[in-house]
């Protein structure tokens, strides 16, 4: 099974300075946070925020938009399936770990 973490420019900045490439697990201020991630495979930003409500769709209001789809690599990490997203259509996991990211992605609006 695939798995996939949709990021903003910001995030997408930090795992390319990463190596290998990893999905950080810490905020701007360095406090640890959970990577979220789904199995859902989507091509267009609409598609995305709608499924996950994420972006303009976060339910604490509007989140950096994710440009990227990165694909995730999860040996070593543990994770949890949170299952459906409230108000969404996909099914979403999380991580306390830092997946490695094997490819990104850019999506169309």
């Amino acid at each position: 099974m695939a798995f996939y973490h949709y990021a903003s420019e910001d995030v997408r900045l930090v795992i390319v300075r990463s190596v290998p490439w990893r999905v950080p697990n810490t905020d701007r201020l360095g406090r640890p946070r959970e990577v979220y991630f789904t199995d859902s495979l989507f091509h267009s930003i609409a598609a995305a925020e709608a499924a996950l409500q994420i972006g303009a769709l976060h339910p604490k209001g509007p989140h950096a938009t994710p440009h990227f789809r990165c694909e995730i690599d999860l040996t070593g990490c543990t994770y949890t399936n949170l299952g459906a997203v409230a108000g969404g259509t996909a099914t979403e996991y999380a991580t306390p770990d830092q997946p490695q990211v094997t490819a990104i992605i850019g999506m169309n609006p």
